[in-house]
Formats: structure tokens, sequence, C-alpha cells
């Protein structure tokens, strides 16, 4: 898995997102994956940086047209980026999480 990343996403036209390199665990009770990463979004226009930790379970599903393992049913379990302070945290939680859903929905973990 970790030789799919860092990888570069863009979300809604305005941020560009490095997503480091992976920290997996197995969650045998749900039969889905947590994962960890740290997180940079990049204005595209201000070109201004915030570094964060996005924490995120999911489930796996093999696409045998690519044949590939990929993320499917992602859900997001903490967004956080250092400099939201406490006032902007609310906002980064709601559309953080929705923006993470859609840019790591479908991402692939092995390729074969």
């Amino acid at each position: 898995m970790a030789k799919n990343f860092p990888q570069e996403r863009r979300a809604l036209e305005i941020l560009d997102l490095k997503i480091d390199v992976p920290r997996v665990s197995l969650l045998p009770q749900s039969n889905r994956l947590a994962t960890e990463f740290d997180v940079v979004a990049t204005e595209r226009l201000g070109a201004r940086s915030y570094a964060g930790q996005l924490a995120l379970d999911y489930a796996l599903r093999y696409d045998e047209a690519q044949q590939a393992v990929r993320m499917t049913d992602v859900r997001v379990r903490r967004l956080q980026f250092d400099a939201a302070g406490e006032r902007l945290q609310p906002l980064v939680d709601r559309l953080g999480s929705v923006l993470a859903e859609q840019v790591l929905k479908d991402a692939v973990v092995y390729r074969f």
C-alpha cells in the first residue's frame, strides 16, 4: 500500500491535497481497516498550505477490470488541521469529512 503514496489529489478545484504514507491497522470486529495519514492542503489561489491529520476506516473491494483492490465505504473519523483553531474546527469537521470521503472513494490500495 505504501508504494501508492504519497498521493496528490484536487478537491473542489480549490485545494490541492498531498496525502502522505499511511499508517494502517486492522479492525477485525467490523471487518474493516483503519488508516491515519498526514495531509497537506494547499489553496490553489492563495498558495497557503495547512498541515493536518486524517483518520478513517473503510472496507475493501476487488476491481477485476483494473486488477486492483480499492477502498470502499470510506468513513472519516477525524480530520484536523493545525491552523484551524477552535473556531474553524467545526467547519473543517463537516466540510473536510465530505471532501476526504470524495477524494478517497475508490482509491487504489493495491494493484496486481
